[in-house]
Formats: C-alpha cells, sequence, structure tokens
C-alpha cells in the first residue's frame, strides 16, 4: 500500500481533498476516505503524532455512519479501521478480533480484494508484535487472495517483500523485517 511511503500517500491524499470536485459524496470519495484512515493510524504508529490518530477516528467516526447505509459494501472496511485504531492504542486483543472479523466479512460479501488488504494488514501487525507463526499465514493468506482477484505484481511484490519462499528452515517459519533481518 503506497509503498509504504505514508508521508508521501498522506501528501497525495491532501491535495486530492482541495480539488473542487471531490466535495461530492461518490464512491472514489468513500475509497479516499478510507484510505486515508488506514494512512493515518499507520502513519500514528510510525510516530507521526497525535494528530494523526485524530485523523483516524474521525474516519472512522464516517465509516460507522456510512455503514448504516449498505452493510456489504462498509463493513468490512469498519471492522479494519477499528482493528487499526486498536493496534494504534495498543489494544492488542480487540484489534486481532477486528482484523479477523474483517477479513471474514470481506471474505463473505465476496470482496476478496479487501479481503487480502485484511490479511496484509493483520499479517503485518503481527509481524510488529513478533508473532512470526501466525503473521506468516495471515500474510500467506493476503498473497493469495490477491492472486485470486488478479492482482499478481501486487501478490509478486508482497511475496518477495515478506520473503513468504525463503522463509522455512528447520521445519519452523522465520519471519525477516525490511532489511532482511530476523524479528
Amino acid at each position: 500500500m503506497f509503498d509504504q511511503d505514508y508521508t508521501k500517500a498522506n501528501k497525495c491524499s491532501e491535495a486530492i481533498l482541495a480539488l473542487p470536485s471531490s466535495k461530492l459524496l461518490k464512491i472514489q470519495l468513500v475509497f479516499h476516505t478510507f484510505f486515508t484512515g488506514l494512512i493515518a493510524f499507520e502513519m500514528h504508529r510510525d510516530g507521526a503524532g497525535e494528530e494523526q490518530l485524530a485523523k483516524g477516528k474521525d474516519v472512522l467516526d464516517k465509516m460507522k455512519i456510512w455503514s448504516k447505509c449498505s452493510t456489504p459494501n462498509f463493513d468490512n472496511k469498519l471492522l479494519l479501521l477499528e482493528a487499526e485504531c486498536h493496534a494504534s492504542m495498543c489494544h492488542i486483543k480487540a484489534a486481532k478480533v477486528a482484523f479477523e472479523a474483517s477479513g471474514r466479512s470481506a471474505r463473505d460479501h465476496g470482496l476478496i480484494h479487501e479481503q487480502g488488504l485484511a490479511c496484509e494488514l493483520y499479517g503485518k501487525f503481527l509481524t510488529s508484535i513478533v508473532e512470526a507463526d501466525e503473521a506468516l499465514r495471515w500474510l500467506k493468506c493476503a498473497h493469495t487472495c490477491y492472486m485470486q482477484w488478479g492482482a499478481v505484481a501486487k501478490a509478486e511484490r508482497m511475496w518477495t517483500e515478506h520473503n513468504l519462499g525463503l522463509l522455512q528452515a528447520a521445519g519452523k517459519y522465520r519471519l525477516l523485517n525490511k532489511h532482511g533481518r530476523e524479528w
């Protein structure tokens, strides 16, 4: 997602919102708002400050309203934003429950790409709290979802970034960080 350059993604987001046409509620604005929330929570966890947490919570509040209009389209997004919010506030158990519920909701509504996103973000979260075996399982699930959806380039980039093909050593899985070092 944005090649993990969240500062650049945030600047792009602000530029898009400044355009006059973005004031109307369109499906593009829904997705833009959703990704703005994900970016804000990620930036908060990366140390960008409490204003990013507040921005993410604002998006979460909007998604709660929108999800009442169309549960099949918004439920998994709402749950994923809740998971990211819990993760940002170090509520580990609540984050795990919400990540899994988001993936399940996306799957149940036939949104394989959003199931892949939920699995990917859950895998990254599990990596951050050093639950390597479980993280690997969710990252591989994300890879499978992206392949089934037809996003081959995304799936291949994930495979490479997370060394999903090279992680078996002595019968146990290992996770490597982005610098190729073990956790």
